[in-house]
């Protein structure tokens, strides 16, 4: 999965040949305040930074201002997309954390070292939308490129990011919860009004399939399970039970209904041998008979 971040780059060194405190030939004006070299900053030496984990890489807007005393600060807003390793089985309150490591990629550490400083917010933390952003420092590492033997300075930095699940409870843990409700509801429904009863109950399944299949649009298909489809889809069975359960109870009253028919016919019968009989109580007999093979 990828990751793109817009991010403001603060760096700031020390280069002793652009120093101007001590030279007769620049004003005092000029010496109290800092140069902006913005324009030729092609002309100036400043890090590469490289990041680790890259996909795609590209400037938007660079400022770079040189101090009296030779310090020189060079602000760079750029966009980076890193491929980070996502876990989204707890969607819709999952987190994730992607690791890249920022170094210097024109020199090697014996003479320039990169370090991480607090320049912006203290927390670096940003909401987006329905997600929480964070930027923090973990350590100081050495990056080996285009030596076997020379190591270049760099920093690990880690992105924090915390989905809210305040827009998924609405859209789609509410809405779910509310169906299997309804589909309950259903049992205080008269058998004797089975249409309506049948209707309500497919509807509710319905109207849960169609929330478990708009998932495809909010959340990533992945191979993995993930929480909220499982939630939607537990639902939907749940949704099904009552129409399960009403199909099974009309199933057994038809079928009593008719054994209730047939023994009352089969009563009817013997009472009318019984009346004809010169033995009266050989249709008791025989009804009692018939009882206890009907109660087997």
């Amino acid at each position: 999965m990828h990751l793109t971040a817009r991010l403001v780059q603060y760096t700031s060194w020390v280069e002793p040949r652009l120093a101007y405190t001590s030279r007769t030939d620049v004003s005092q004006h000029l010496k109290n305040s800092k140069v902006d070299l913005s324009d030729v900053t092609d002309k100036v030496w400043k890090p590469n930074i490289a990041f680790t984990e890259l996909n795609r890489q590209f400037d938007l807007v660079q400022d770079m201002y040189v101090y009296p005393n030779g310090t020189i600060e060079y602000y760079k807003e750029t966009m980076i997309t890193l491929t980070c390793d996502m876990n989204y089985h707890d969607i819709p309150s999952d987190h994730h954390h992607c690791f890249t490591t920022a170094y210097i990629q024109n020199d090697f550490k014996d003479t320039a070292i990169l370090k991480w400083v607090q320049k912006f917010s203290a927390d670096n933390i940003n909401s987006y939308l329905t997600w929480d952003v964070s930027l923090s420092y973990d350590k100081p590492v050495d990056v080996r490129w285009r030596s076997e033997r020379l190591l270049s300075s760099g920093i690990l930095m880690r992105f924090d990011f915390s989905r809210s699940p305040d827009f998924f409870t609405k859209v789609f843990i509410v809405p779910s919860i509310i169906f299997v409700v309804l589909a309950y509801i259903s049992f205080w429904i008269s058998q004797a009004h089975a249409p309506a009863r049948v209707i309500f109950a497919i509807t509710n399944i319905l109207n849960a399939i169609s929330l478990l299949v708009s998932t495809k649009d909010s959340v990533p298909q992945v191979p993995m399970k993930i929480w909220l489809q499982n939630f939607l889809l537990w639902n939907l069975i749940f949704t099904i039970v009552p129409i399960i359960e009403f199909a099974i109870l009309n199933a057994a009253e038809v079928s009593y209904n008719f054994r209730k028919k047939e023994i009352k016919e089969l009563y009817d019968e013997l009472i009318a041998l019984a009346s004809k009989s010169s033995q009266p109580e050989l249709p008791e007999q025989v009804l009692n008979d018939s009882r206890k093979l009907i109660s087997r």
